[in-house]
């Protein structure tokens, strides 16, 4: 009865060891870390200077939900409601370490859960019109799921831009900030 129980013991042991905790978070592939108060006032007027403020970036990361899907995410010093008239804009840009290449990749979205957010690849003259934001306000996070037919050639140099203004307009924006995070390798 002991080596029944022992046994068992073991498998499950074994078995908790190679099936991975579903809490467990997804490594970064890239990860950028911005000192505070670094944001560039491009306007006084149109908002407090505090929300002006509210976009410095603390940390942009991606990492792999699976082989086919990516994450992209952003800690602010304070992620703004859903329904302020004003958008708290992400970008995250990719393009190639040689600058004759005219090829870029992207991701866009904002504080708001459906804001007509976007990814491409101009290599591919890929477009996808990407899902909900996930927020975690508590935590100053947003962040989104993107495709990896729209995802960066491997190798490729990735920024993230934050911004307040108005998102997918040609309205001037009223305040930003940007982390060079590296080079994008896919796992």
């Amino acid at each position: 009865m002991k080596s029944v129980r022992l046994a068992a013991a073991i498998c499950l042991s074994i078995l908790g060891l190679c099936v991975p905790h579903p809490a467990q978070a997804a490594e970064a592939l890239l990860d950028a870390q911005d000192p505070a108060g670094d944001v560039r006032i491009y306007t006084p007027d149109g908002l407090s200077d505090r929300d002006r403020k509210s976009v410095d970036i603390r940390r942009a990361w991606v990492s792999e939900v699976d082989q086919n899907t990516y994450r992209v995410s952003v800690k602010f010093k304070r992620v703004a409601a859903k329904s302020t008239r004003w958008d708290q804009m992400v970008f995250f840009d990719s393009h190639p370490q040689n600058e004759k290449i005219n090829q870029s990749a992207g991701v866009g979205f904002t504080q708001k859960p459906r804001s007509d957010a976007y990814a491409y690849d101009t290599r591919a003259d890929e477009w996808c019109e990407l899902g909900a934001v996930t927020r975690k306000p508590a935590k100053d996070i947003l962040s989104i799921t993107v495709p990896l037919r729209c995802m960066p050639w491997d190798g490729w140099h990735m920024d993230a831009s934050t911004v307040t203004g108005t998102f997918r307009s040609d309205a001037p924006a009223y305040s930003g900030d940007r982390v060079h995070m590296g080079r994008f390798y896919y796992p």
